[in-house]
């Protein structure tokens, strides 16, 4: 099995970005997001690699799918200056482009190029391509999972802003009103990923998050939710009501049984 080196991946996606640096503030500190948010998908990819013990290869095959499984952004915010697909373009496709049209992985086997682009593709679908084949089955989820759980960690501390440094890149320019759509609540009492067909201000923005626990792939991603207090935080800045603690209930409920 030839070695993979990953250094020339990660060089290649250093200098990438750099390009997209800008005199605007807005600009670099949501180019710098993306960028940050990318490194730590690797490591949250490495740490499900490492857990479910697959072997060396497929571990870099999965690291490399991580990279680059965001590079669409780059290009989409430059050209939208925003990371909403509704409104610009699917970011997944947009990065397969990009990578095809600059030949990124021409040194890597057919078999791994097919598997990564695969796993691009189907990292922001609502549920997972039917009929993958095993490896590009097994990439997909250790990425949906690894981008997940960095989403998590980067709108929990978002959450913290003050209202004034809001980022419109992230809330997506939605309203901040009361109340939520009745979707999430009947999904999560259901235990099922509910659809951004629903999303109409922040707070659901904010519950949709809350049920892709029901799509999350391995046990050491739900751990990771518990053990980082995901759950709360997002609860802590949604409205305080009997149906929202139900629904607090049922997700803890639902991971507990999981990892248990």
């Amino acid at each position: 099995m030839e070695k993979i080196d990953l250094i020339y991946f990660y060089d290649w996606f250093d200098k990438y970005v750099k390009t997209f640096l800008d005199k605007d503030t807005f600009i670099n500190e949501n180019i710098k997001l993306k960028e940050e948010h990318t490194k730590r998908v690797c490591d949250n990819a490495n740490m499900i690699s490492r857990d479910i013990k697959i072997n060396e290869h497929d571990k870099n095959i999965a690291e490399i799918a991580a990279l680059f499984h965001d590079i669409g952004r780059f290009e989409q915010f430059k050209k939208y200056k925003t990371f909403n697909d509704k409104i610009s373009e699917n970011h997944a496709l947009l990065g397969i482009k990009v990578l095809k049209q600059e030949k990124v992985l021409s040194n890597l086997k057919e078999e791994d190029q097919k598997c990564i682009f695969k796993a691009i593709e189907n990292h922001n679908l609502f549920k997972l391509e039917k009929d993958l084949d095993e490896k590009s089955s097994l990439f997909s989820k250790i990425i949906r999972d690894a981008d997940k759980l960095d989403i998590y960690k980067v709108v929990t501390d978002y959450y913290k802003e003050p209202e004034d440094k809001k980022n419109t890149a992230i809330e997506h320019d939605l309203p901040n009103t009361k109340g939520y759509s009745s979707e999430f609540m009947v999904d999560i009492m259901n235990g099922k990923n509910s659809s951004n067909k629903y999303i109409k201000n922040r707070n659901d923005m904010r519950l949709i998050k809350l049920t892709w626990i029901f799509d999350i792939n391995y046990n050491i991603s739900l751990k990771q939710i518990i053990n980082k207090k995901y759950i709360e935080k997002t609860f802590e800045v949604l409205p305080r009501t009997e149906e929202m603690d139900k629904m607090k209930e049922i997700l803890f409920k639902y991971i507990n049984e999981k990892i248990n």
